[in-house]
């Protein structure tokens, strides 16, 4: 093959992956996933600080497989947001006390507010109760994929 064909080719396989969508997932260039995960976990940030296990937030990210990690934590007396890596950060909201139990449906908007402006695709939520039944509303509201994963022994409780 010439070389005016071999050029010829590659224009023409760069086209039509290029229609078919797939030219950016072989490119040489590293993209982002668009991969962002929303976690709806229990705690707060200074307990995490406080038992030192703030590095494991990091590891929620996967290596490269999120491009965005955020950890939503509510119900926090005293709420203190911080980015723990390039990819991770926690955000912490407390609630209003004349609200009492419709604090819940505050954490819904400002959990539907956050799914919105950081584009999420997968909600996660590491407890079966007030986080679990958030984020299941949340995943049905939005068509979103819904990942619960229990870390304790709850039936103990």
């Amino acid at each position: 093959m010439t070389k005016q064909h071999g050029g010829l080719m590659t224009s023409l396989l760069r086209f039509a992956l290029t229609m078919a969508g797939l030219l950016g997932r072989i490119s040489a260039r590293p993209k982002l996933s668009g991969r962002r995960m929303l976690v709806l976990a229990p705690g707060s940030l200074r307990e995490t600080r406080r038992k030192g296990v703030e590095h494991q937030l990091a590891d929620f990210a996967c290596g490269d497989y999120f491009e965005k990690v955020i950890f939503f934590h509510f119900h926090i007396a005293d709420p203190n947001s911080a980015r723990i890596s390039e990819r991770v950060e926690v955000i912490e909201a407390a609630p209003l006390p004349f609200l009492g139990p419709l604090n819940l449906l505050r954490y819904l908007w400002l959990a539907l507010c956050l799914i919105r402006q950081e584009r999420i695709t997968l909600i996660r939520s590491t407890d079966p109760y007030y986080r679990g039944l958030l984020g299941a509303l949340l995943a049905r509201l939005l068509s979103l994929p819904f990942c619960i994963s229990i870390h304790a022994d709850y039936d103990k409780r």
